[in-house]
């Protein structure tokens, strides 16, 4: 679908927020305006529709806020593709914590060899049951390390 075809698809504005009056509103001096809808626009990732949800700054995703991603990066024991065993290990490891979680297969390199690595996202609050949970996949698979990122920032979890 093309640019174009995807504006034209987009629903009448009355739809995007039925309770709302959808003129802008302006503030006064000394008042801040919280209510505001703006019209969707075209990013590079997509549309965007509105920066507030119910009055409140959404910081430009037009959700409100949520848990942070802590973002794991288990590579695989031998440097080859995970196998079934391995890969059922992590799951479960996981699921035992967690109930929601993104597995992506990617191809990492450690100490400058190529390793197949799963990339593992997980919104929580709860860094110390994540970084658990890491070791315990980390021993399990007979890793040395374990990578956590977490708000853009990495660390190596040490299976001691």
């Amino acid at each position: 679908m093309s640019r174009a075809d995807a504006l034209a698809n987009l629903p009448d504005p009355a739809r995007w927020c039925p309770r709302r009056e959808m003129r802008p509103r302006t503030a006064t001096k000394g008042s801040k305006s919280r209510s505001s809808v703006s019209p969707p626009r075209v990013t590079e990732g997509g549309f965007f529709m509105s920066d507030y949800v119910d009055g409140r700054d959404s910081g430009g995703t037009g959700m409100s806020a949520g848990n942070p991603v802590h973002t794991l990066y288990i590579g695989s024991p031998d440097g080859n593709s995970f196998g079934s065993a391995d890969r059922t290990a992590v799951v479960e490891n996981l699921s035992s914590c967690f109930a929601s979680f993104t597995i992506n297969d990617a191809q990492g390199f450690f100490e400058g060899r190529p390793v197949a690595t799963l990339i593992v996202s997980i919104a929580t609050g709860d860094t110390p049951v994540v970084e658990e949970v890491a070791r315990s996949i980390g021993q399990k698979l007979g890793q040395q390390k374990i990578g956590l990122e977490l708000k853009g920032l990495y660390q190596s979890i040490s299976m001691d």
